[in-house]
């Protein structure tokens, strides 16, 4: 109940900032935090990835290859389902999710994922390619 946590949800930073193991927090300082917090999702970024002079590109846009859209899809791939082929988004950190069309297991072979930036709708998995993808034991 204590806690106080925000992501980002432009660069997907973690923040806790207050939790049980700081003790109990006075009702002006949970205010002062919700504040913050809200004036965060209000801008829809953070410390990390806000600037202060809007003509001063961010790492991530110095190349001007990454879109704002690019930038928030880093951390998804593109992966096949060993049953029926199709491709289903997953998170690259996170459990492996079955497949949004059968159910089926996800390929775990590397070579058959592809990033969001990358990957478009004509990419097909062929029966013998599904076959030596495997299955996650």
């Amino acid at each position: 109940m204590n806690d106080i946590i925000y992501d980002c949800s432009y660069c997907l930073s973690h923040y806790v900032l207050w939790n049980k193991e700081k003790g109990a927090i006075s009702n002006e300082k949970r205010e002062q935090y919700l504040q913050l917090i809200q004036n965060a999702i209000k801008i829809g970024k953070c410390k990390h990835c806000k600037r202060e002079n809007p003509t001063v590109p961010t790492t991530l846009e110095m190349d001007g290859l990454f879109t704002e859209k690019d930038i928030k899809n880093r951390f998804f791939v593109m992966m096949p389902c060993i049953d029926c082929g199709k491709y289903t988004k997953q998170t690259k950190d996170k459990d492996i999710k079955p497949c949004q069309y059968c159910k089926g297991s996800m390929g775990v072979a590397s070579q058959y994922r592809y990033s969001i930036r990358t990957w478009n709708t004509t990419k097909i998995i062929s029966p013998a390619d599904r076959k030596k993808m495997g299955a996650k034991k």
